[in-house]
């Protein structure tokens, strides 16, 4: 029923949802988040199994991948070994076909048995990004370093293939690197923020070359106004006596991506992964 309603609620936004997959017999993964007074969160799941984890390579749309201007993937659909292959086989096939491709590690450490694993699979993900988002706590567990000009340095000396490095901050900002440009965009407060979960993958997957100085810290700024105001606002409505309340305020505040795409922040509907389309 919720992996419906998540459907429905997705495409009355217009989001497309051609390669959306459902399982009959097994339930969609649940996310529960705990905000503490400082802004941290913590994260348990109703998974093992969930229906994300189901998603099996021969179910891969390979025309779609083989159209794919961009291809945008996390963590969350590496955690066991049938979903991990169709994950690799999907950015191997979008990679062959020249797309850009879009990594957010997506840390859930309750989602994984073993933590070396997990840090595994996202050198394996740091590995074949051209864009790489990618939190401050995750910085620090894939480098040691607390510093985000030391851990981005460190990480782009280790994988040069990555061309733009976005470190999420939460409310300090962000911080973009490119080449020899550093921008950093501070966050918005307007305070009446509903929920910031989600947000941190609200950035433009903008071309690299595109990325330099005055006109990336101005998107930078607009974006973060927007992202703000997301969260003030709330995400995916839902219907009810009361009017259109929001059903988790964070997923509206998801990655924003070019062109026909499937938000992979919807846990369990299968398909895990998202596209899109050259022109």
């Amino acid at each position: 029923m919720f992996g419906a309603q998540l459907r429905q609620a997705a495409e009355s936004a217009g989001i497309c949802m051609d390669y959306l997959l459902e399982d009959e017999a097994v339930h969609t993964t649940l996310a529960f988040v705990k905000t503490f007074p400082n802004g941290d969160r913590d994260f348990s799941f109703y998974r093992e199994p969930g229906a994300d984890m189901m998603l099996r390579a021969d179910e891969l749309p390979q025309e779609a991948l083989q159209s794919a201007r961009i291809f945008h993937f996390g963590t969350l659909s590496m955690t066991h070994p049938e979903v991990r292959f169709a994950t690799r086989k999907a950015v191997t096939l979008a990679k062959e076909a020249k797309a850009l491709i879009s990594f957010d590690p997506n840390l859930r450490p309750p989602l994984w048995h073993d933590l070396e694993e997990a840090r595994e699979q996202i050198a394996w993900g740091l590995s074949r990004c051209d864009i790489l988002k990618i939190a401050d706590n995750e910085l620090e567990f894939m480098t040691g370093e607390t510093d985000y000009d030391k851990g981005a340095a460190a990480l782009r000396r280790r994988y040069p293939n990555i061309r733009l490095l976005n470190v999420t901050a939460g409310a300090e900002g962000s911080y973009s690197y490119y080449g020899d440009k550093r921008v950093f965009v501070p966050a918005f407060r307007l305070g009446g923020t509903i929920e910031t979960t989600g947000a941190g993958g609200h950035l433009l997957c903008l071309r690299p070359e595109l990325c330099s100085g005055k006109r990336h810290r101005e998107t930078g700024r607009k974006e973060a106004h927007r992202n703000a105001a997301l969260c003030k606002r709330g995400g995916l409505p839902r219907n009810d006596e009361k009017g259109r309340d929001p059903l988790h305020a964070g997923a509206g505040a998801g990655p924003c991506h070019l062109g026909r795409s499937l938000n992979c922040n919807f846990h369990g509907l299968r398909h895990s992964t998202t596209m899109a389309d050259k022109p």
